[in-house]
């Protein structure tokens, strides 16, 4: 019994988890996860905004090697038509989150989250873009679109 109560007056005071345990707090572990958590969401902020740049200005592109193909080329005008629809599906959400901060609309937590899980497929979706764009229409490519690196490599 006197055991018992030498235990009791030994466990530390303050919060204790379910099984009687003292909970230890690190501050500096949990700081260091939110710095960590925090450059990420910086670094993927950052990823998403080139990325959203890079395919409005493909859109662009596209609309005009849309309209330049139109009458001169309808066969190039659907390829590029399926090139806008695909762009359209992998950067639909990346594409609200930029349409609603814009406006200065809220944007929910949901979309966020949508948008940063839909980056790899929107930059791939946007490359195969600006690669047809590139084929089909240089002139337009040379004027709203950086040079590809396999173009630059190929050219040396």
């Amino acid at each position: 019994m006197i055991m018992r109560i030498k235990r009791a007056e030994a466990r530390p005071r303050g919060e204790v988890n379910r099984s009687g345990q003292a909970l230890r707090r690190n501050s500096g572990t949990f700081l260091t996860l939110a710095a960590a958590a925090l450059l990420s969401a910086c670094a993927t902020a950052d990823r998403g905004e080139a990325i959203y740049y890079q395919q409005n200005m493909a859109t662009v592109a596209l609309a005009q090697a849309i309209m330049a193909a139109e009458f001169e080329n309808p066969e190039a005008a659907e390829q590029l038509y399926d090139g806008e629809m695909a762009l359209n599906r992998a950067c639909g959400d990346l594409q609200e989150v930029g349409y609603r901060k814009l406006n200065g609309e809220t944007v929910d937590t949901m979309l966020k989250v949508a948008a940063m899980d839909s980056l790899d497929d929107c930059a791939a979706q946007v490359s195969e873009v600006e690669e047809l764009i590139w084929r089909l229409d240089p002139e337009t490519a040379a004027y709203y679109l950086e040079q590809p690196v396999v173009s630059a490599m190929a050219a040396e």
